[in-house]
């Protein structure tokens, strides 16, 4: 058989598909399934390829926590490492389980201290939390007793009589009285 032969079956196949066959309409649903099976594996085994791919450090930088600097190169100082090279799995055969539990020692410790840390945060925001309450009712306080003088001062101003004595200034209790009696007014 020649190159020729082959396309030569094939396209009579093809036109005896498309031109000269009448399709049933079960043919034709079992076809467009088949189809939609064909690519639901294909892009199940796209998706497993790519969830099995995925390494520690994409998963901290995608990580919702709080306080974890582990970018900021503080990470690499406590023993961490660069993530993107090696994954917490890879351990050799040949050490065995040793080193595997030296490793798994070491993550906790490390993985400990920055649990204290995190701890520490919570604790600095607690204390600040509590510093703004407090500040707050300071200021409510404050804020209340200036009400109170306030309305104190307009009790008095209305409570003047136009043609009496009234007061020029501030709130305070050094300001100057004016007597308004003695002041005449000329007409130009």
């Amino acid at each position: 058989m020649t190159v020729e032969s082959l396309i030569d079956s094939f396209t009579q196949y093809v036109s005896w598909l498309y031109s000269e066959r009448q399709w049933e309409r079960w043919e034709l649903l079992a076809v467009a399934a088949t189809v939609l099976f064909v690519l639901l594996l294909i892009l199940v085994r796209r998706r497993r390829g790519k969830v099995t791919g995925a390494t520690v450090q994409q998963a901290e930088e995608n990580s919702p926590i709080v306080g974890i600097r582990l970018r900021e190169g503080r990470g690499s100082a406590r023993g961490f490492g660069d993530f993107k090279s090696r994954r917490l799995n890879a351990v050799s055969k040949g050490d065995g389980k040793l080193k595997q539990w030296k490793d798994t020692a070491k993550k906790w410790q490390n993985f400990q201290k920055l649990v204290e840390e995190l701890q520490q945060e919570v604790r600095k925001y607690k204390q600040a939390e509590k510093n703004l309450e407090q500040q707050f009712t300071k200021l409510k306080g404050v804020n209340e007793r200036l009400l109170h003088e306030i309305n104190e001062n307009k009790r008095t101003i209305r409570g003047s009589a136009p043609g009496g004595t009234r007061t020029v200034g501030g709130f305070t209790s050094r300001d100057r009285i004016i007597d308004a009696s003695h002041v005449v007014i000329e007409d130009s």
